[in-house]
């Protein structure tokens, strides 16, 4: 079947920077494997290896890292891109003990990236002779610097304990909108709106849901536009089941001798600061039809048996699909009319980054879960407040460090002010 393209303005595809766009429909971000009992750990001291079986599913951040701990030797947790850059190292990591443990920490990265460790002295965290090569540097390499490439002295194939999980940069979805039973008509004129779909000039008839339209007097009239793909699922609607016939009800649109338009609606919400990637509608009408984006025209459609496309222009909010629908005047029995759409908008709406509590904050759940009262809290929370550095850092620790953060804060409490 041959389809029009209507002349519509063009939704651009928007690519937002990191911390604002994400791979569609991603349920959180992932790197890693299942922190269990493995095998083997590495001989090699003061080096950095590389798995890279799972690498980071998306763009986001990373809130949660587990591993699985052969013994306590320190270790850093390294985030590499794919050109085996360095794009994060943590603090120095202690395991409390051997067995499956946790390290907290908000860091932002990209899908594609691939999570290791620099082993201070000999491995800490096991692996198995399976999977993808992993990359790593000579012995005594030394710490990797954030920025540079890894000194890479070779692969092998292994698969480590170590994962972690976090929060997508964006959550996306699609809307789609058709005709059926929620297509809504709104009222009719025997007086040519001329290319307008404002409400006023329709005052006829009685609004409601529409209808989908029963037998239309020209059997298979319909079915070449109702076979479409593009509106699959679709019905064609009217405000009456019945088609308008001479002779006829007066005022309610049933009068088929003379020109009738009427105004269907379809009213739909995209979530506030939503980016589309993407947006179509696909229309037919039984004569003709007019198509309005929150009142302003985006295409036409002249006959009941070739479906036309548009691309309309569609952002975050409350928006309207209008459909200005005109049947012909006829001089047989019946006059049928109906319309019939599809539309669907592609979109993602931007997740803020995790919150990394402050130190005040910190300070007051610790002193809280150590049951000191409650006088003294607000003074101890007083005290840490003012050995914030810039950005919240204490200590010399940021706070999206969490573990270290929380950590430093409590020796803080515990040892110098001996607050419990």
């Amino acid at each position: 079947m041959k389809k029009i393209l209507a002349k519509a303005a063009i939704a651009a595809l928007v690519l937002a920077p990191l911390g604002s766009a994400l791979p569609a429909f991603a349920a959180g971000v992932t790197v890693g494997n299942p922190a269990i009992v493995r095998s083997t750990t590495d001989t090699y001291q003061n080096f950095t290896i590389i798995d890279t079986n799972a690498p980071v599913s998306g763009n986001g951040w990373l809130t949660s890292f587990s591993y699985y701990a052969s013994n306590t030797n320190p270790f850093q947790f390294v985030l590499v891109d794919g050109s085996n850059v360095v794009q994060w190292v943590s603090p120095t990591v202690v395991p409390p003990g051997v067995g499956a443990q946790t390290y907290a920490a908000v860091v932002q990265v990209q899908a594609g990236w691939n999570l290791g460790v620099h082993f201070n002295s000999t491995g800490t965290i096991p692996f198995d002779w399976v999977g993808a090569p992993a990359t790593y540097t000579p012995n005594n390499n030394g710490m990797p610097v954030v920025g540079n490439a890894l000194t890479v002295e070779g692969t092998s194939n292994r698969m480590y304990s170590w994962n972690a999980t976090g929060t997508d940069a964006e959550v996306c979805s699609s809307l789609t909108v058709m005709s059926g039973t929620s297509t809504q008509f709104k009222n009719l004129t025997y007086t040519d709106p001329a290319g307008s779909s404002l409400d006023s000039l329709f005052t006829l008839g009685t609004p409601g849901a529409a209808v989908v339209a029963g037998p239309d007097g020209f059997p298979g009239a319909w079915d070449a536009a109702a076979l479409d793909p593009d509106v699959a699922g679709a019905s064609w609607v009217n405000n009456m089941s019945v088609a308008p016939s001479t002779p006829a009800g007066v005022g309610d649109g049933q009068n088929g001798g003379i020109n009738v338009w009427r105004l269907f609606s379809h009213p739909f919400t995209l979530p506030a600061g939503a980016i589309v990637s993407s947006a179509d509608l696909h229309f037919a009408s039984d004569n003709s039809v007019n198509v309005f984006l929150d009142n302003t025209l985006i295409g036409s459609a002249s006959d009941y048996i070739t479906v036309v496309d548009v691309v309309p222009t569609v952002t975050g909010g409350a928006h309207e699909f209008e459909f200005v629908t005109k049947n012909d005047a006829y001089g047989g029995v019946t006059n049928p009319t109906a319309v019939i759409y599809k539309g669907t908008v592609n979109y993602c709406v931007p997740n803020a980054a995790p919150e990394c509590p402050a130190a005040p904050a910190v300070a007051n759940k610790l002193l809280k879960e150590n049951n000191v009262k409650p006088k003294a809290v607000t003074n101890y929370i007083s005290m840490v407040a003012k050995l914030m550095g810039p950005q919240t850092d204490f200590n010399g620790v940021k706070k999206c460090n969490i573990t270290a953060y929380k950590a430093a804060v409590n020796t803080y409490l515990d040892v110098t002010v001996n607050a419990y």
